[in-house]
């Protein structure tokens, strides 16, 4: 789990097109981002956001999921907002797990509140994130307009999450019994290998080594 440079801006801009992939086919003008350039942009020393990756520790650091995000305010008015959000799967934990670590990074810079904008039709989106502690707090095509001059974003719902709040246990891990922060970190990697495996061939068992073939 670390920081990306512009060195990973090729491998984010293939994970958040996946992520974003039935978002973009739905109802999306297009995707959040046209290359790994406009990625890269967002990675510079001058960029006013951060990403935070997550690799699984397999020999090529695959890439699990990403979040972009950027924290304004000064003093206890801190926020961070959350701007992207992706994860190689999905139902097995990743989300949760990536949250708590944004949670934990976000938390030493400060910020003392989450703040996100999810498009009014992403319905599995704002499910996910109201059973995380976060609540709706504006926008959207209901959001009602005091005064004609204020402008209301009606494509986006507004939700917001005290920091510190408690999370539900990762789905896969909280099956488990194990009380040991490393167990269940290993045993979150080990699901997704398993299911990135699976998703790579396509349900088909992947190819066996062939019998009496040397170990080394």
């Amino acid at each position: 789990f670390r920081f990306a440079d512009e060195d990973d801006a090729e491998e984010l801009h293939a994970l958040v097109g996946r992520a974003y992939a039935p978002e973009v086919a739905s109802f999306r003008a297009g995707p959040l981002f046209r290359g790994p350039s406009e990625v890269a942009a967002t990675l510079g020393n001058g960029a006013r956001t951060r990403w935070l990756v997550l690799e699984l520790p397999s020999g090529d650091e695959d890439m699990v999921a990403a979040c972009q995000f950027r924290i304004e305010g000064l003093a206890e008015q801190k926020v961070s907002e959350i701007l992207v959000f992706a994860t190689a799967v999905r139902g097995k934990g990743l989300g949760t797990y990536l949250l708590r670590k944004v949670e934990s990074v976000v938390t030493s810079l400060g910020a003392q509140k989450f703040v996100v904008r999810v498009p009014h039709l992403r319905e599995d989106a704002l499910e996910w994130l109201e059973h995380r502690g976060f609540v709706e707090v504006g926008g959207g095509p209901w959001a009602e307009v005091d005064s004609a001059p204020t402008k209301v974003d009606v494509s986006h719902i507004r939700l917001e999450r005290r920091i510190g709040e408690q999370l539900p246990q990762p789905r896969r891990l909280r099956e488990t019994s194990t009380i040991n922060p490393l167990d269940d970190t290993l045993n979150l990697m080990g699901t997704l290998l398993s299911a990135l495996k699976e998703e790579a061939y396509n349900g088909a068992e992947p190819p066996q080594a062939q019998a009496g073939a040397s170990d080394s």
